[in-house]
Parts: C-alpha cells; sequence; structure tokens
C-alpha cells in the first residue's frame, strides 16, 4: 500500500509538472515551437510537432500547418535546410545553442532571435524546444542607427573645415580628414595625441588655457590662432564647443577649425597697398610742389627731385646723368657719402645705365641676383645691389639717365607704381632740358610727343619742307633696324619700302607735300637686317598761314596683326573643310558662328543656325550637362570641358555628338565660347550594343554561378560530412571525389572570371606594384616558395582585374616549379614589367598554346589560369610574351606601353 502509494503520489506530480510546462509553453510571451528528432546512421530528419500561440501569432503559421512538416517542407529547400543545419548542430552538441536568423514566414519577413535546447532520452536526442524573439523592429532601429552614423561621418569627412573631438584630459578623440591632413597624422593614430604632440610647447599652453574656459565655464569660444603645418604657418578661426552628458556635466569638447590665410593676407595686402598709395600721393604731392615752385631754378628742381627719389625709393644714390658715346658724366646728384660728385665721369659700361641703354628702357633690380647682375662691372667694382634706371630724353635724342642705387639689397621688389614715378620724373627732367635748349619749339615737341605716345609701338615722323630735315622716333628706327645716329633723308625712307609699294608710297607722299591730301597706306617695308615687314604709314600736312610747312604722320609695325590675319585664314579654311563641327556661341548659348560642316553632318544651313539658341537643338535630358559644361567653362577659363548631347539633325532625326567647349571671351576675335564637335552616334551605337553583350556575359555567369555552385555546394557539404566517418574503404574513394569536386569549383571560378572580364578596362590608376604584388603573394598557397620584387615602381590599371593576373602567375609557377620555388618581379625597360621563375620553363612550342582557354599540363588544373592573364592583360592595351627566364624557367613580359586613357 505504501508503494502504492508512493506512486500515485510521483504520478501526480509528473501530471502536475506536466500541466505547469504545459501553461508556461502555451502561456510564454517568446514565440515556442517543438521539433522532433529522428537519427538514422547517416542522417537528421526534424519535424515540427506544435508552436504556441505567441509563435503562430509572429509567424503566421497554425498549429495545423506546423504539425508534421520538416523545414524543407515548411521554409523551402533553400531556406529549410539552411534552419535544419542549426537544429543538426544543436543535436549534435548536445547542448543550449543560441543564433540570429531572418526569416521568410507567412506573417513576413522578419529577424529572430532563436535559442534551441535538446531534450534527451536514454542518451539520445528526441526533441528540441525552440523559442524565439522576433528583433525585427530592433535590428531596423539598429540599421536605422548605422545609416544615420555613416551619413553623419560622410558629411564630417567631406567638410573642409577641421573638426575634432577632445576629452577632459586633452586627450584627441576624434578628426575628420582635413583635420587630419591639417597635422599630417593617421586616423589610427588619433586616439590619445595631445596637443603637445601637436603643437610647439607655447602654442600647446595658449590651447590648453583657451580648452579650460570651455570645460570649466562650458564657454563657446571663437578664436583666431596661428596653426603651424608641414607646409608652414597657418592663420586659423577656431571655434570650441562644449559637449554634455546625460547629467549635463562638460564631457568633451568639439572644435571646428577653419583656414583663414587667405583672408588675412588679403587683409595684410590692403593695408600694405593703402599704405603705398599714401606714399606714392605724398610724394606725387612733394613732386608737384617742386616743379610748380617758379621761385627754384632747373637745377635745384632736379636736385630736389633726386632727394625726393632716393626718400620715396629708400635708395641712397640719385643721379642724373648726362651720356655722349661711352662718356658718362653726373649732371646732378645726391649721395650722403659724396663720394660722387657733380661732372665726375665713368665708362659707360662700368654703370648699369649701359643696361638702360641697351634695353632702351627702364630696367630695375632690388636685388644684384634677382637683377643677375653679380658679373656686371658695377656690381664688381662698386658693389651696387639695389638700382633702377630710366632713359631721359631730349628732344626726342638720348640725353641720358635717371637713376637711383644703393649698396645694399632691398627687401621688396621695385613695383610698377615706382618705377612710373621715376619715369615721370624722367619725362619731366627731359622737358625741361629741352625747354631750357630750345623753348620755341615746346609747342610743336608736345604735341609729336603726345600724338608718338597716344598708340602703342607707333613711331612719329616729321619732315619740315623748308629745311627738308626729317625726325624719326626710336621706335622708328628699331622697325627700320638702323641705329639711333642714323640720319635718313626723305628719299632715302622711301627707298626701304619694298618694291611692290614703293611707287605706291611716293605718289602718296608727293600729294601729300603739294596737295596736302593725307594719306593711309598699310605697305611692306625690307629692313636693314632685309627683314620684310608690314607697315601702316599715315601722313598729314602743317599748316602755318594756309601754307603747307611740314608734313609728319605715324609709322606702325603690323606685321603680327598681318600674319595672324593669315593665320586666321588658314584656319578658317582648315575649319570649313573639316568634318568637325566649330561653333561659338555666346554665354547665353546664341550661336554666332557656325562651320559649313554643319551642313554634312547635320542637315543644317549655318545661316539657319545663326543667331538661334544651340538649346533649342537638345533634349530636355542633355541640355542640363550642356549648361554645366558652358557654365564650368565660364567659371574656369583655363579648363576645356567635353560633353555628349542629343542633337536634332535637319530630317528632325536625332544623332549623338561629342563637343569640347573652350572659353574664348578674351579672344578678340572669337569673343565666345568655341565648341568642337564630331557626330558620334556610330559610337553610341558600338557601346550600347557592347552593354548588351555584357548583360549577356552577366546572365551568363548568373547562371553558371547559381545552376552549376549550388549543387556542387551540396555535394561538397555532403563530402565533407562523409569524410568524418571512420570507412577506410569509404575514404578511399572519397579522396578522388573530393579533389574532383574542388577541380569542379576551380572550372566554375575561372569561367566565371574569363566571363566577367570583358575586353577592355573601365577605369586606371596609379597602382604600387609592391603592394599589389605582397597582396596577391598572401593570396596563393605558395608553400615554402619565394618572392623577390627586385624593382619597386608604379603602374597605371585596375586594381581587382590586375590582382586576378599576379595571383594566376603565382599559382602556375609553384604548381609547375614546386613549393620552393624562386619567383622574381621587375622591370625590364620604362614601358616593360615581369614576372618570372627557376621552374622547369615553358617549351618555345607549347607558349601560344599555354595561353589558350582549357590548355594545361597539371593534373586537376583548370586550363583558364594564363587564359585570364592574357585576356586581362589585353583589356589593359598590354601585350604578353613567353621567354626563358634565367635559370630556366618561365619568364612572362608585359609591353605596358599600350594602356590606354580613361
Amino acid at each position: 500500500m505504501e508503494d502504492n502509494s508512493n506512486m500515485d503520489r510521483g504520478g501526480a506530480t509528473a501530471g502536475e509538472s506536466r500541466s505547469v510546462y504545459e501553461a508556461i509553453f502555451r502561456e510564454m510571451s517568446d514565440a515556442a515551437f517543438l521539433i522532433d528528432v529522428e537519427q538514422s546512421d547517416e542522417d537528421y530528419t526534424f519535424t515540427y510537432r506544435r508552436n504556441n500561440a505567441s509563435h503562430q501569432e509572429q509567424s503566421g503559421l497554425s498549429e495545423d500547418e506546423l504539425r508534421g512538416q520538416t523545414p524543407q517542407e515548411l521554409l523551402g529547400d533553400e531556406q529549410g535546410t539552411v534552419v535544419a543545419g542549426n537544429y543538426q548542430e544543436c543535436v549534435e552538441k548536445g547542448e543550449t545553442i543560441e543564433y540570429e536568423e531572418k526569416l521568410e514566414l507567412p506573417g513576413g519577413t522578419s529577424d529572430w532571435q532563436t535559442k534551441l535546447t535538446p531534450i534527451t532520452d536514454s542518451g539520445q536526442v528526441t526533441q528540441i524546444v525552440g523559442v524565439a524573439r522576433d528583433m525585427t523592429e530592433k535590428k531596423e532601429q539598429e540599421r536605422q542607427l548605422k545609416r544615420i552614423h555613416r551619413r553623419f561621418e560622410t558629411v564630417m569627412e567631406t567638410m573642409s573645415a577641421a573638426v575634432f573631438l577632445k576629452d577632459a584630459d586633452d586627450q584627441y578623440l576624434m578628426m575628420n580628414q582635413a583635420c587630419r591632413e591639417l597635422f599630417n597624422v593617421e586616423d589610427q593614430d588619433i586616439v590619445g595625441l595631445t596637443d603637445e604632440d601637436l603643437f610647439p610647447p607655447d602654442t600647446a599652453e595658449q590651447v590648453r588655457t583657451d580648452d579650460r574656459r570651455v570645460f570649466e565655464n562650458g564657454e563657446v569660444i571663437e578664436i583666431e590662432e596661428t596653426v603651424p603645418t608641414t607646409s608652414g604657418n597657418t592663420v586659423r578661426l577656431t571655434r570650441k564647443s562644449p559637449v554634455y552628458d546625460e547629467d549635463g556635466e562638460v564631457m568633451a569638447l568639439c572644435g571646428v577649425s577653419t583656414d583663414i590665410t587667405e583672408r588675412k593676407q588679403a587683409e595684410r595686402q590692403l593695408k600694405e597697398n593703402k599704405e603705398r598709395l599714401t606714399e606714392q600721393n605724398t610724394a606725387l604731392e612733394s613732386l608737384a610742389q617742386i616743379i610748380t615752385d617758379t621761385e627754384r631754378t632747373v637745377n635745384q628742381q632736379i636736385t630736389d627731385l633726386l632727394d625726393l627719389g632716393t626718400t620715396y625709393l629708400d635708395l641712397d644714390v640719385g643721379i642724373l646723368s648726362e651720356i655722349d658715346g661711352s662718356e658718362y658724366t653726373v649732371r646732378n646728384v645726391v649721395d650722403p657719402s659724396k663720394g660722387i660728385t657733380s661732372g665726375d665721369s665713368f665708362d659707360l659700361t662700368d654703370t648699369y645705365c649701359s643696361l638702360v641703354y641697351d634695353a632702351d628702357g627702364p630696367v630695375s633690380f632690388h636685388s644684384a641676383t634677382d637683377g643677375g647682375v653679380k658679373d656686371h662691372p658695377a656690381y664688381e667694382k662698386q658693389g651696387i645691389e639695389s638700382y633702377i634706371g630710366v632713359p631721359v630724353f631730349v628732344e626726342d635724342k638720348r640725353y641720358g639717365t635717371l637713376n637711383f642705387s644703393r649698396s645694399e639689397s632691398r627687401e621688396e621688389a621695385i613695383t610698377d607704381a615706382e618705377e612710373s614715378f621715376v619715369r615721370i620724373m624722367a619725362q619731366w627732367m627731359g622737358t625741361e632740358l629741352n625747354r631750357q635748349q630750345r623753348e620755341e619749339e615746346l609747342e610743336r615737341t608736345s604735341k609729336f610727343l603726345q600724338e608718338t605716345q597716344a598708340v602703342a609701338k607707333v613711331g612719329g615722323w616729321e619732315v619740315s619742307l623748308r629745311s627738308e630735315r626729317m625726325r624719326w622716333s626710336e621706335e622708328l628706327y628699331r622697325i627700320h633696324g638702323l641705329p639711333l645716329d642714323a640720319n635718313p633723308t626723305p628719299e632715302e625712307a622711301i627707298e626701304f619700302y619694298h618694291p611692290d609699294g614703293r611707287d605706291t608710297i611716293r605718289e602718296a607722299f608727293d600729294r601729300l607735300t603739294t596737295e596736302g591730301e593725307p594719306y593711309d597706306l598699310e605697305l611692306r617695308i625690307v629692313t636693314a637686317d632685309d627683314e620684310v615687314r608690314w607697315v601702316r604709314t599715315r601722313g598729314e600736312p602743317r599748316y602755318e598761314d594756309d601754307e603747307i610747312v611740314a608734313v609728319h604722320g605715324t609709322f606702325q609695325d603690323i606685321t603680327e596683326r598681318k600674319e595672324r590675319e593669315e593665320e586666321l585664314n588658314r584656319s578658317q579654311q582648315i575649319i570649313e573643310n573639316s568634318t568637325d563641327i566649330a561653333t561659338i556661341i555666346d554665354p547665353e548659348g546664341t550661336i554666332t558662328y557656325v562651320s559649313s560642316a554643319v551642313k554634312d553632318v547635320l542637315g543644317h544651313d549655318p545661316e539657319e543656325l545663326i543667331g538661334a539658341n544651340g538649346f533649342r537643338y537638345q533634349p530636355e535630358e542633355t541640355q542640363g550637362a550642356v549648361a554645366d559644361a558652358v557654365e564650368h567653362v565660364l567659371d574656369n577659363p583655363a579648363e576645356t570641358k567635353r560633353v555628349q548631347t542629343r542633337f536634332r539633325r535637319a530630317d528632325s532625326s536625332w544623332c549623338w555628338i561629342e563637343s569640347t567647349l573652350r572659353n574664348r571671351l578674351d579672344d578678340n576675335v572669337i569673343d565666345g565660347i568655341l565648341v568642337s564637335s564630331r557626330d558620334i552616334t556610330e559610337r553610341k551605337e558600338r557601346e550600347q550594343e557592347l552593354h548588351r553583350q555584357n548583360s549577356r556575359l552577366n546572365e551568363f555567369a548568373s547562371v553558371i554561378s547559381h545552376d552549376l555552385r549550388n549543387p556542387l555546394n551540396v555535394a561538397q557539404g555532403r563530402a565533407a560530412i562523409l569524410q568524418q566517418r571512420d570507412d577506410d574503404e569509404l575514404q578511399e574513394h572519397l579522396t578522388p571525389l573530393v579533389r574532383s569536386l574542388d577541380r569542379m569549383e576551380s572550372i566554375i571560378e575561372d569561367t566565371l572570371t574569363l566571363a566577367r572580364q570583358g575586353e577592355t578596362v573601365g577605369g586606371t590608376d596609379p597602382i604600387s606594384v609592391v603592394d599589389l604584388i605582397g597582396k596577391c603573394w598572401a593570396g596563393v598557397e605558395t608553400g615554402e616558395a619565394t618572392l623577390e620584387i627586385e624593382d619597386e615602381f608604379t603602374l597605371r590599371g585596375d586594381h581587382d582585374r590586375l590582382q586576378h593576373v599576379f595571383e594566376n602567375l603565382f599559382r602556375n609557377a609553384v604548381e609547375h616549379g614546386g613549393e620552393d620555388v624562386t619567383v622574381w618581379v621587375g622591370r625590364c625597360g620604362e614601358d616593360c614589367l615581369y614576372v618570372e621563375d627557376d621552374g622547369p620553363g615553358i617549351p618555345p612550342s607549347d607558349r601560344d598554346a599555354v595561353l589558350e582557354p582549357g590548355h594545361t599540363s597539371v593534373s586537376g588544373g583548370t586550363g583558364f589560369g594564363l587564359t585570364i592573364v592574357k585576356r586581362i592583360a589585353e583589356a589593359h592595351g598590354w601585350e604578353v610574351a613567353i621567354t626563358d627566364g634565367r635559370d630556366g624557367g618561365a619568364r612572362f613580359e608585359f609591353d605596358t606601353a599600350g594602356l590606354p586613357d580613361k
């Protein structure tokens, strides 16, 4: 009775426990399910028994739909196989496992956190209890946070301002790219850096003082600071703000620093310019006061001007010289050292004024090094470092020079304003000296000078009919190739004209002198150096009391203009005969010129397009690209821009054209945006056909990847399971089976590589050969093989595709040369690289065949490895050749000269 009573109580207890477990299983909020496990010798069968209400609600599967189904039957082959694999892992481990999974169920696609617990009976797992928790919302939040974080990082990294984060211990926590570049540090080196690592001690101390204001007072501060960098000091405007934790305490400092160096330099330059302008205005006022002071003699005025010049130019010595041949005489001088006095004479070649005479114009330099005059006698004998000199003319003849100098170099170069100031002085001095000599000719000389100087590079001439004396300006001597002391007569001047125009100018000159008829002619002359030049000559009469007393005019060298006109004519002929369309548009797109090729290419008459807006002939989808190109060349005049667009032909059909835009608004002839266009319709059609071919190749690759790889993976998985069995006879058959499966996988991989490589490369970049080779060598099973990189150099190419080349070559060397093979990589010319080994080599008779698909001499080889090498090389425009290596091995040489531009 007692035993029966205990049995009854045990049965009751077990029943109560089952009821409790049943209640927990049924009411728990997590999704729970029960799986029956049947185990055979070779496999497991998993069958769903039941699921609780939570699982039914979340999965959309009722208990009736679930019961008796295997994972593959319930979830499909692909998804069910993965799930069954997890169940098998739980059974084989005999313990609870936990994992995350994404499942497509009738209730929708969800992320699950699943825990599997095995139930054993007599030491064998007979059931699995699964508890799953829907993590979909949490996962989506995590993904959203990651997306937000990535966007934030992208914004930070693309900011031009330097952004950084520091903690209260003065340690940097983060820097964006601009900040890292500012201090020349790598991303992985940032954490732990302090201001002492980045700044000199004084600067670091000031930075810490500023930071304490933020940490201790919670201030937002904005400061200007000088930051030393590897490229020099920069002035930056830095804003530092506190970063608070959840308790409102300052936990970090965020800084944003903007480079204002250029702005500060501009401010300093503006200030310096204002100061210079003030100095110049003061000097000009003093000059005006001196030259308008009628109480001073000319000599006193000149001396005062020399004194003013030395002060304004910051030079010690001022001299007005008179030059006669090679003799240089000091007429007026200001020299604090009294080393030079009026009347001193020197050889012209011993003075820098010889340079002024040679240049026939101003010469200046702030140091002998800048002027390149350290071998000049004036430097060797007198040690003069700084100098400015201009010629002084009296009655249109070179009188001497006005010059200023000192024995020390100036800190700053002599400016255009300073040079103009000296020229003004020289002009006034020449005028005053001329007035002293010939006041009666002052009015005529002034008018002559004004007319001559009104036009750049124009000489003036005058012939007195009373004295038959002819005067030329210096420019006329230069144009004719004559020395300044030549005195040609009017008839001799006419003889300089080309024989074809000599009668024309003689007749025009005769009518001018006898009838007062002006002339304006463009003729050729033959200079004293037998050089033919084009000139424009003008002549007018000068009357006194209705009588022609003199004739005068201008004489301009227009050779360059004539040559340019001829060049333009030739260019126009080239444009008109070209198949490319040349167009000129204004910034709004209005066509101002179009070449005749537009008729042949697009069918439009040129007259039809001139005055029209080019955008009218383009579809809306390509107008934006063209407008952007126009804006680009307007903003960047030195750059060109290429764009492709569709254009409507005269017959209303559409074609593709490629246009290159150049900003020629500064060209007086073109005065617009020059557009060179060509029809690329056929090329676009070829590109579309190539795109279709690539699509078919991708479809082929997809079929190979999916339809062949999936069953292969299943076979490999089953073979791996069988390999775990302790059966010698079975293993004897499995070894060749696994080897065959691995070979099938290699064939599929190589076939996919060939299918996806294409015949061209999409883009190329500079690649470090050392880095690329090291990466490829590490990716190949090389055993005891040795790699020797004999040259460090850079080549251009597609990094991923070139990785296939070197990996296949290394794999080929190890397969044929053994695990102790040595491989060399280096250059054999400016545009040639090689990969060489000391293996058995490749016979000459086989060298073409080994590059063809399917050729292999190694058991288990795919026969595609070297074919891939050849295809990728050809896609880069390279040529590959196989020769003998230094130790009888194989040597692959690549001629890289044919690499196409991107």
